[in-house]
């Protein structure tokens, strides 16, 4: 009988657990968790504001091959950073940068100097 009231109690801690979980799920394709969380480091945060950054400016449409490979190498970056991958990170740190500095070139005069990019 204690057996039984034991797994009982248990059980509904344990799903209590999961109902309560602050963290939403990302959507199906987009990775994982180390896309919700903020980037451990200044160079991972300094990338991804420079990624959303030219994505407001209208990276999408004017530089859309070179920005679309520009964010599958920032949520590489940060899942190599929550996996202690840190050469790896900075390897496609620095791929990152120069691929964002071409992203950044493709955008027109008008909007280049959006954010502090003009003297790039």
């Amino acid at each position: 009988m204690k057996g039984v009231c034991a797994i009982s109690i248990l059980a509904v801690v344990l799903s209590g657990c999961a109902a309560f979980n602050s963290e939403p799920w990302p959507k199906a394709g987009a990775g994982g968790m180390a896309e919700m969380s903020p980037a451990a480091d200044d160079v991972a945060w300094n990338l991804r504001a420079r990624v959303d950054a030219a994505r407001l400016r209208g990276a999408e449409q004017f530089a859309a091959m070179d920005f679309a490979q520009a964010q599958l190498l920032l949520n590489r970056l940060e899942r190599e950073r929550a996996a202690q991958l840190y050469i790896d990170a900075e390897e496609d740190a620095t791929r990152l940068q120069g691929l964002m500095t071409s992203v950044e070139r493709a955008l027109p005069a008008s909007t280049r100097s959006i954010g502090g990019s003009a003297g790039r």
